[in-house]
């Protein structure tokens, strides 16, 4: 059960993300108690099913922030060399040569936004 800790961190708690993996653990229990123990455990397995699911978001996230925090880097670092340029458009034009590593900068932020 390693994935708890991330779903119920005080962080968690207030988050849509933990609301609805409260609200499903609510419902398995109110099912439990009015004796449908079928509809009980078919909640806490999409409990646990979703939990799991959030874990493996939320690790794809923080690397995915890592990889942008790097790229981010990398790129500040060529651009230095003609801060000239006030856009990333306009250093993609008149550098050709960083067009791989301005996808990779545009690739990461897009990830990031995808599982934020």
């Amino acid at each position: 059960m390693g994935y708890l800790p991330n779903i119920t961190a005080p962080e968690m708690a207030d988050s849509a993300s933990g609301q609805h993996y409260h609200t499903l653990i609510e419902l398995s229990a109110s099912a439990r108690k009015r004796g449908e123990h079928q509809a009980a455990q078919q909640y806490a397995t999409a409990a646990h099913k979703w939990a799991m699911d959030e874990h493996v978001r939320l690790q794809r996230l923080v690397a995915a922030r890592d990889a942008l925090a790097v790229a981010t880097r990398v790129l500040e670092t060529a651009w230095d060399k003609d801060r000239a340029c006030t856009s990333v458009d306009e250093l993609r034009e008149r550098h050709p040569e960083l067009k791989r590593m301005i996808t990779a900068w545009e690739s990461a932020q897009q990830t990031v936004r995808g599982l934020g």
